[in-house]
């Protein structure tokens, strides 16, 4: 039954429904209302039909007829079939496929039961059969199950075999070429030898097509004058950076018989060489990309006391692979002489400072640097490339210094979201801002003289940067007031931060300065300072004059005590005196000479000279000490006495009044005359004649190295004192 048909199903008389000798159509409509009219009330009924599976599946297109070479691969799809079931609903109008019937297409076909593709399950050179009738059934999944079947004719063609050693084919089943990315097109790539090629009795036709047909644009091949396949670049560009490698299938084709079926294809990995067509390009931060200034932005205390801070890294990268890629910074230095406060590391691209900022004057500021990034390093003049950049440097004083204050966040966690804080800073001031550091929030302490740490809280310590003029804004200036710290700026800024960090942003304010303590005394006044200085040279004047006297003085003395020292130990020259004696006088004389005595006792004898000769043997050297009467030797007596050199002068005087035998010579002893002669060996008329040498006495050497004679140091080792 049609849909909108009309029909009577209402007995009137008795009141009855029945259905009609009609059909109704489900696959179009399942839902029908039926009117019942009467004299009093109309009534109306809802009927719902319940489809059946009655409709079985059918194919969509004819039976395919497929022809296939013997030699095609395991799973090649050779032909696809489609049918459809027009029942309303599922699972009645579900289709699938099957392969059925009897014989050996079973063994070498095979049926996607979804999609109702067709493929090759095994090789079909094991059958000599060339057709076969692969029986195909369509059924759906209701119930009763309906289907339907159709036949496939399948033809095989059976190549001739031929031997290895005697087919066509590629001499390699896989081959690996590189080819350079900035290659021009119809670049030759690599050549394919065919084997067996010049052994045909007459040329036979050759074909070699690319079987990759995705990248037929970039590729193609061709057979030369040598029955050869060769492989050629196409107008395509190549492009390292985009795709490195590529992988090619290639195909031998000729008449049937010809080519053998082991080598009729072959594998080519084609990989594109990287050179060096990329020139660094430098990555900038965030505020050089907001203010739209292709430079680095940094900044560093003026104050700073040592050198190898960092200020602020260059980074650049070079979308080339290897050494092309690598990219290496230095400076390129100017008349200016800025070079000599900064560095920057070749490898990393950090500069850091080299010296102080004290002196640097405020027209010097802010530096402007260049920078160079090269790549390929070690290369030589033209195998690299290279781009350069701007780096703007300020010095940040006391003056310049801002601090936006977390109340509950730490440094770290501030630290980790900087970037955010500086974008909400700069969306509100419309300045390039810095951040010098991020620390423990600082509070004064209730005397106002001391600043105490909270770790709980964080300080962001900042700057602003003018972008017109790339200079560093004081705290005063009027921009700077006008774009941070007014209240409603500041309100907008706190509450941005406070909702980047999930923390409380308090405020914004200048450096904390602690209270001096007042001092206990008054300081002296400036000009009393120039006084004070000359009153100090005057009292060193005096006392380094003092010290000059004193050491004059001091000096003199020590050289009269030294003249007086050798004084001491001086005899004086006399010119022998003649005296005619009225008696015969006897004198028993005393030669001190220097002998090799190991006697103790001569240890603590003073023996000098006092000859102006530096010689220790001169007759000045010699004492002589008068006995009386012929006595025994002095050595041998306990009265004798042997003079010293210390005694010479304080008996002088003394001797001078001696007399030999008691008797009186004229107050001189003559020690230069000797009347021996006339009576040899006697004394006062008596002969006497030593038959011993008791009068001759040894002492060893003595040491005067002390006293300052010099002379007497290289003296002989043997001393020798003689008495006679």
């Amino acid at each position: 039954m049609k849909q909108n048909t009309t029909v009577r199903f209402c007995n009137q008389p008795a009141g009855n429904i029945f259905l009609p000798n009609v059909f109704f159509f489900l696959e179009i409509q399942f839902t029908y209302n039926v009117l019942c009219l009467s004299l009093c009330f109309n009534l109306v009924w809802n009927f719902l039909f319940q489809d059946r599976n009655d409709i079985p599946p059918v194919f969509l297109n004819a039976s395919p007829t497929i022809n296939l070479d013997d030699n095609v691969e395991i799973g090649t799809k050779v032909g696809s079939l489609q049918a459809t079931d027009s029942d309303a609903t599922a699972p009645g109008n579900k289709v699938r496929y099957e392969l059925v019937g009897r014989g050996k297409a079973l063994k070498y076909f095979h049926i996607d039961p979804d999609l109702g593709i067709l493929e090759v399950k095994d090789d079909l050179r094991k059958e000599k059969e060339s057709q076969f009738q692969v029986d195909v059934k369509a059924y759906d999944l209701g119930e009763p199950q309906l289907s339907t079947i159709t036949s496939v004719p399948v033809f095989i063609r059976h190549a001739t075999t031929v031997p290895p050693e005697t087919g066509l084919g590629f001499s390699d089943d896989f081959y690996t070429v590189q080819i350079p990315e900035n290659s021009p097109p119809k670049t030759l790539i690599k050549t394919l030898t065919i084997i067996n090629s010049r052994n045909q009795n007459a040329p036979i036709p050759l074909e070699c097509t690319l079987a990759s047909k995705n990248y037929s644009d970039l590729f193609y091949v061709q057979v030369t004058e040598d029955r050869n396949c060769e492989l050629h670049l196409n107008e395509g560009k190549l492009d390292h950076e985009l795709r490195n490698e590529y992988q090619l299938s290639i195909r031998l084709d000729s008449l049937s018989g010809y080519i053998a079926p082991s080598h009729s294809e072959t594998k080519v990995k084609v990989q594109v060489t990287d050179i060096n067509d990329n020139i660094p390009e430098f990555v900038y931060p965030s505020t050089s990309r907001r203010f739209h200034k292709k430079a680095y932005f940094g900044a560093i205390s003026r104050d700073v006391k040592e050198v190898g801070l960092p200020v602020l890294q260059i980074k650049a990268t070079d979308k080339d692979s290897g050494k092309f890629g690598q990219v290496t910074y230095s400076f390129v230095f100017d008349e200016s002489g800025v070079g000599k406060y900064f560095s920057i590391d070749e490898s990393s691209g950090l500069i850091t400072n080299i010296g102080t900022f004290e002196k640097i004057d405020k027209g010097a500021l802010p530096f402007r640097l260049i920078v160079e990034a090269k790549d390929n390093p070690g290369a030589d003049s033209q195998d690299f490339n290279r781009a350069r950049t701007q780096v703007v440097i300020n010095l940040i004083e006391e003056k310049h210094k801002l601090i936006l204050v977390v109340d509950d966040a730490r440094p770290d966690s501030v630290k980790g979201a900087e970037e955010n804080v500086i974008n909400v800073l700069e969306d509100h001031s419309n300045l390039m801002i810095g951040v010098e550091k991020v620390g423990p929030r600082q509070n004064l302490g209730s005397d106002n003289m001391t600043i105490m740490s909270d770790p709980g809280g964080s300080d962001l310590w900042f700057y602003a940067i003018n972008p017109d003029t790339e200079t560093i804004l004081e705290r005063n200036s009027s921009r700077l007031m006008r774009s941070v710290l007014e209240p409603e700026v500041v309100s907008k800024i706190t509450f941005d931060v406070s909702g980047n960090l999930t923390a409380t942003a308090s405020g914004i304010h200048p450096p904390l300065v602690v209270a001096q303590p007042k001092a206990a005394v008054v300081a002296a006044q400036w000009e009393v300072l120039p006084y004070g200085l000359i009153i100090i040279a005057a009292l060193i004047l005096v006392l380094g004059s003092a010290g000059i006297v004193y050491i004059c003085v001091s000096w003199a003395r020590y050289k009269a005590y030294k003249e007086r020292m050798a004084r001491m130990y001086h005899i004086p020259k006399y010119d022998p005196v003649f005296v005619e004696p009225n008696l015969k006088e006897y004198e028993t004389q005393v030669l001190q000479m220097s002998v090799p005595v190991d006697d103790n006792d001569s240890y603590n004898d003073l023996q000098l000279d006092f000859s102006h000769k530096n010689h220790s043997f001169n007759l000045d050297n010699v004492g002589y000490i008068t006995k009386e009467n012929g006595g025994t030797s002095p050595v041998s007596s306990d009265g004798a006495t042997t003079a010293r050199a210390s005694s010479i002068v304080r008996d002088f005087h003394h001797n001078g009044n001696n007399t030999l035998n008691k008797n009186h010579l004229g107050g001189h002893n003559n020690i230069g005359y000797d009347r021996s002669s006339d009576h040899p060996g006697s004394l006062n008329g008596h002969l006497n004649v030593s038959a011993t040498n008791e009068n001759v006495l040894f002492k060893e050497k003595k040491d005067y190295s002390q006293m300052g004679f010099n002379y007497l140091i290289d003296r002989s080792p043997v001393e020798t004192t003689t008495e006679l």
